[in-house]
């Protein structure tokens, strides 16, 4: 996927800092119909990031709501964003199927939103992450993991009993 390259190139110094939170809203339905942006509609919630040693980059999240419980977000890698929130707990959640695009020059699309949900006297953006979220409950993508919560699945188990069960008839008709 070209894009992870080229996001982790771009934005490379938001995997190194931490960013605090400047305030979260949905998104407008002016918004969404002014930039035919078709990873956000109107009504999804985002929330935007400010780097901490760079005032003029943002990190925009959009469609989790949950993040906007973090006062403080690191990104650990392409797929994990730390997040500490108010009572100092951390917790971390997993995107691995996310779509993330960076742009190192202003973005008017960002100072519109951060404008739209409050934020006043913040830098001009210079430089603006955009990381459309597909939030994984569980990161464990070994195959272990999986094989395991597979064979503990109550379908799965109802499934094996019903294909035993036509084997079983089957079985007894030709017989």
């Amino acid at each position: 996927m070209p894009g992870i390259n080229e996001f982790q190139k771009l934005c490379k110094s938001m995997f190194t800092d931490s960013m605090r939170i400047v305030c979260s809203a949905t998104v407008p339905e002016t918004l969404s119909q002014k930039y035919h942006n078709r990873l956000i509609r109107a009504e999804d919630p985002y929330t935007i990031f400010q780097m901490k040693s760079q005032n003029s980059s943002y990190l925009l999240v959009f469609s989790f709501l949950e993040i906007n419980r973090c006062h403080t977000i690191q990104l650990n890698d392409l797929y994990a964003v730390s997040c500490q929130n108010e009572w100092n707990e951390t917790k971390t959640w997993y995107f691995g199927f996310s779509h993330r695009m960076c742009y190192n020059y202003p973005m008017n699309l960002t100072t519109e939103l951060r404008e739209h949900c409050g934020a006043k006297g913040y830098d001009e953006d210079e430089q603006s992450g955009y990381y459309y979220t597909n939030h994984d409950l569980d990161a464990d993508i070994s195959l272990q993991g999986n094989a395991d919560r597979l064979l503990a699945s109550p379908l799965l188990v109802l499934w094996l009993i019903a294909s035993l069960l036509v084997f079983a008839i089957l079985r007894w008709k030709a017989g």
